[in-house]
């Protein structure tokens, strides 16, 4: 029997768009599982990339091996000597290699003949290191290299030599994988701070005994860490212990769920918006098959047959195409993660079971179809009745209720134990969903403010205050969507402008800067001057000295600040500098000074060229020491207002070096700026550096911005926010304005213009939609304003103009949807 009506009642409606919106978002989560999850290495990888082929492996940072000793081959010798399966590998992080547009590597030295690394690398030309000074490049993105050339290296004698090339299997970071004896035949290397490297040995093993290998490492630190550290001796085989890792427990732990690894967790608003979605449909499906259900109960088909049979018309399609989209959803993620394995920031691509995305849906899909039973119970005649009991209206509404507050105290707890910027979306979807369950009360809320003095306004304020429940429902939809699109947008943006900030300063176009390693306080390294005048238009042309007001003792073994004299003013104790005259100050800061600027520094004054980072009162800037505290001048100050460079991004005044001296301060030369230097010498002068081992970036010139390009993933997730929000605009506008097509027909048959009942269909919803829009977005501020105030060392960037843009789009959405729908009305009914 109920077979029989579930048939006939199919027959008359449309049901695949009715479902179209939560069979959608199931392919949505999907392919986002498949695709996050497709990123993550398995343990036995994990394994792999750390361990290599070893079973157990410790590292020890503060053993620290210098070059040009044998410090790192007598402890080699000392600890495989203990036993067979035992290897030392020595470790360099940021290796200075910069051919090839790197700007260091990481190195490893080891036995690589008796120990290949056959899991980590796949040699693709040439051999293994075997001899002092052999080297094998692995990575990717390695171009333009052979096997029999020589690297040229700060220190290195002779150059290294490439003996092979091998493919990263496991990342695609450029390593460098040198023979034992090079690091003991190089002379002192410095890294990109100017301090010398050190290395640090791993020490692994074969076998599967982790006691062996603490004691063999143990015996070995303890025999030559007098040597090698100086304070390596003690370091107790406890702590040894406690730094082994273990094959087996690497492989033991469980893969990191999607929900970790995604930027956007949808648990919640995947909890929140299918169930939703579904009841949407019902509603929309009982709107339309109710008077045939009314018809079928009058011919004697019991209710609760009728009811069941309105119930199960969808269900076959929503199941069967529930499982085409997790299996179209997960083919798009997989073919996504595969076609940018190598491009969007990781390397391998494995293929797993999207439990998370299964999990969501299932529950969602079960909480869905139960709830819009529900629904259908109040739509369709059950016992006579049209609406719920009140005894059941308010235990739904003190669950309700109890859900928000629920929501609201776990909203606090995690405010208030927030440490970290991961934690804003599940502060955004905890506030989104707390909101959303108070959706009748913002309703409420809405109605009384909302104006009553024309007829379109009283009919708009009518038909919200009578279908209220169901406008509620689409309210909270709208609330977590908006809530969480604003929330990644803005998250998005602040990524970017951080990406961007730590991005080092440019200097102007034809400007070559001549600093220790980016340290324009510091004189520049007389092996990168020696390079430089290479180029015979750097050596002819006069630079412009810049001179530090105040002394740095650095010890140029070690790069340590040893002592600091140095002058700033009291809102920022940091460096400034002086010039011998107004034309290289000019010269230097690439602005033209005007004669007023020019006589206040004849006048011993100070131009400020950061005014964010002092104060001037008055027209005056209190210098002080900044070892003491104490003031050591009051000089007449100007702000000027240069591009921001290299130098000046943290400088926050400059004068003339006489006045300097005048006013006692001490001035130390530092870096050296040459003017109008062609691009092609320029280069020159990089390539000169290149090829000499050290470091391009020693110099500054000027460089493109490169653009920062955001995660793809999150791009992504963005976008299927927006087209999300969108879609649900413009469904639920249609629903609404087919639900009232009867109301609308009345108001007509009575003499209500068409006209008046067409536009109080439309501003219905524009009305849900501003409430909801607004609610959304507050949520998503407040969240992150409450991350800015609780994470240290955090800046918020709001997207205003993005956000302004979805809000624009989707009430344009919602208008033209709803002024469509509105003149879909029948003939009959106009």
């Amino acid at each position: 029997m109920i077979g029989t009506i579930r048939r006939r009642l199919r027959s008359r409606t449309i049901v695949a768009t009715v479902f179209a919106a939560p069979i959608l978002f199931i392919a949505f989560l999907f392919a986002t599982n498949s695709f996050m999850d497709a990123q993550g290495l398995t343990p036995a990888q994990t394994a792999d990339a750390e361990l290599g082929s070893a079973s157990a492996a410790v590292t020890m940072f503060d053993v620290e091996l210098r070059a040009s000793t044998d410090d790192g081959d007598r402890l080699r010798g000392a600890f495989e000597s203990q036993g067979s399966g035992f290897t030392m590998a020595l470790n360099v992080i940021d290796f200075p290699l910069f051919r090839w547009g790197l700007d260091g590597v990481y190195y490893t030295e080891k036995d690589w003949v008796r120990s290949p690394a056959t899991r980590q690398f796949s040699l693709t030309n040439g051999r293994w290191p075997r001899d002092a000074g052999d080297v094998v490049l692995a990575g990717a993105g390695l171009t333009g290299m052979r096997v029999g050339d020589e690297i040229p290296t700060a220190g290195a004698a002779p150059d290294l030599r490439i003996v092979g090339l091998a493919r990263a299997k496991l990342d695609r970071w450029p390593k460098l994988l040198g023979a034992p004896g090079t690091w003991r035949q190089m002379a002192e290397v410095r890294g990109s701070d100017g301090s010398p490297l050190l290395a640090f040995p791993t020490f692994e093993t074969t076998q599967d005994d982790a006691a062996a290998l603490i004691d063999a490492v143990d015996q070995a630190v303890g025999s030559t860490a007098l040597s090698a550290s100086g304070e390596g001796a003690a370091i107790s085989r406890a702590a040894i212990g406690e730094r082994v890792q273990i094959r087996a427990d690497l492989e033991a732990e469980s893969p990191r769920p999607w929900t970790a690894q995604s930027p956007l967790s949808l648990w919640i608003p995947g909890l929140l918006a299918l169930p939703a979605l579904l009841v949407m449909g019902y509603v929309i499906l009982a709107r339309r098959l109710e008077s045939s259900a009314s018809v079928a109960m009058a011919q004697g088909v019991e209710r609760r047959d009728a009811l069941l049979a309105v119930w199960l018309v969808p269900l076959p399609l929503i199941v069967v195409s529930a499982l085409v989209a997790a299996a179209g959803g997960t083919a798009i993620g997989y073919a996504a993660a595969f076609w940018g394995e190598g491009r969007w920031g990781y390397f391998v691509t494995n293929v797993r079971v999207p439990w998370a995305a299964i999990e969501v849906s299932a529950v969602g899909v079960v909480l869905g179809l139960t709830l819009g039973l529900a629904a259908l119970r109040d739509r369709i005649l059950v016992s006579g009745r049209r609406q719920l009991s009140a005894g059941t209206r308010g235990r739904l509404r003190s669950a309700r209720q109890l859900l928000g507050v629920a929501c609201a105290s776990t909203t606090l707890w995690q405010a208030l134990t927030m440490r970290e910027p991961s934690g804003a979306m599940a502060l955004i979807g905890l506030m989104a969903l707390a909101a959303a369950a108070l959706g009748p009360e913002l309703i409420d809320g809405l109605l009384r403010v909302m104006p009553r003095r024309t007829l379109t306004q009283r009919l708009v304020a009518r038909q919200i205050s009578t279908n209220h429940q169901r406008l509620a429902v689409v309210a909270g939809i709208y609330i977590v969507i908006v809530a969480a699109t604003v929330g990644m947008l803005t998250i998005l943006s602040s990524e970017v402008a951080l990406e961007r900030a730590r991005r080092p300063v440019s200097v102007p176009s034809g400007d070559v800067l001549m600093d220790s390693f980016g340290t324009p306080f510091l004189k520049p390294d007389p092996a990168v001057v020696a390079a430089v005048e290479t180029v015979h238009s750097i050596k002819r042309a006069e630079p412009i000295q810049f001179f530090l007001i105040g002394k740095r003792r650095v010890d140029p073994s070690t790069g340590v600040l040893e002592s600091e004299e140095t002058v700033g003013t009291r809102d920022r104790p940091g460096v400034a500098f002086a010039f011998d005259s107004a034309d290289d100050l000019e010269g230097a800061l690439g602005v033209v000074l005007t004669s007023a600027d020019r006589e206040l520094l004849a006048d011993d004054g100070a131009l400020v060229i950061n005014p964010d980072l002092v104060r001037v009162a008055r027209g005056r800037l209190t210098l002080i020491d900044n070892a003491t505290g104490k003031s050591v001048a009051n000089v007449p100050a100007r702000i000027v207002d240069p591009a921001q460079t290299r130098w000046t991004q943290a400088v926050p005044f400059v004068m003339l070096r006489a006045t300097a001296q005048r006013l006692g301060m001490a001035t130390t030369p530092a870096a050296m700026l040459f003017k109008d230097i062609s691009a092609d010498d320029r280069r020159a002068a990089r390539t000169a550096l290149r090829d000499r081992g050290l470091d391009p970036r020693s110099i500054g010139v000027y460089e493109t911005p490169v653009p920062v390009v955001p995660p793809a993933a999150i791009v992504g997730s963005v976008v299927l926010l927006v087209a999300l929000l969108v879609g649900v605009s413009v469904l639920a506008t249609r629903a609404q304005v087919r639900a009232m097509r009867g109301w609308a027909s009345k108001l007509t048959q009575v003499g209500v213009r068409r006209r008046w009942a067409a536009r109080a269909i439309s501003r219905q919803h524009v009305w849900i939609t501003t409430l909801s829009v607004g609610v959304g977005a507050s949520v998503a501020v407040a969240s992150l304003v409450v991350t800015v105030a609780r994470v240290p060392r955090y800046d918020l960037v709001i997207p205003w103009t993005l956000i302004g843009l979805v809000i624009a789009v989707v009430a344009l959405s919602t208008i033209l949807s709803g002024k469509l729908a509105s003149r879909q009305l029948e003939p009959t009914e106009r």
